[in-house]
């Protein structure tokens, strides 16, 4: 899906919103930095924790005892009434280590949208891109969306989906390792 906000590209040069954020939200959004979408060939640096550095700092976080390289992607959030949400992956590291706080409607929309909070269309939307996206890296992006908005209804389906013959295998390959985190 096409977000239709972004939240979180932040700058050294402009101030951002700072604060705590909540427990819940920094788990979902550590579930999402595992799997991030929208990959990039390259990784970007934090350049606040290089101020005085111009190339900017590479920045990796542990989850449950796995390194996972931030900088390269990015994760999704939807909320119920349907928005589509998108951010770094360094988000999550720019809220630990510099006390970023996103605004609340993000926020929200990352416990909204997590374990089918969401409207139906959006699912159907997310299923259709799946079976039907141009690009296979828009399927993978959308089948990690869609393990993120319905991981207990859609993890069947999917792990149907990489069976059948037709099923790309790189989307196969990436699908099953979603499938795995869960």
């Amino acid at each position: 899906m096409i977000p239709k906000f972004n939240v979180g590209w932040l700058s050294r040069f402009r101030p951002f919103a700072e604060g705590a954020v909540d427990s819940e939200v920094m788990d979902i959004l550590a579930f999402q930095v595992k799997m991030p979408r929208g990959r990039t060939r390259g990784k970007y640096p934090c350049y606040f924790c290089s101020a005085f550095r111009a190339k900017g700092v590479a920045v990796s976080v542990e989850i449950g005892g796995v390194e996972h390289p931030l900088g390269g992607g990015e994760i999704h959030a939807f909320s119920k009434d349907g928005d589509v949400f998108a951010a770094p992956d360094l988000i999550y590291h720019y809220i630990r280590s510099h006390g970023y706080r996103p605004p609340n409607d993000f926020m929200l929309a990352l416990a909204e949208g997590w374990e089918g909070r969401v409207n139906g269309s959006t699912i159907r939307i997310l299923r259709e891109l799946v079976e039907n996206a141009p690009r296979i890296e828009d399927r993978v992006d959308a089948a990690i969306d869609l393990i993120q908005v319905a991981s207990a209804s859609s993890a069947d389906w999917l792990s149907e989906i990489v069976k059948l013959p037709t099923c790309h295998p790189y989307v196969r390959k990436q699908v099953e390792s979603a499938l795995r985190l869960l």
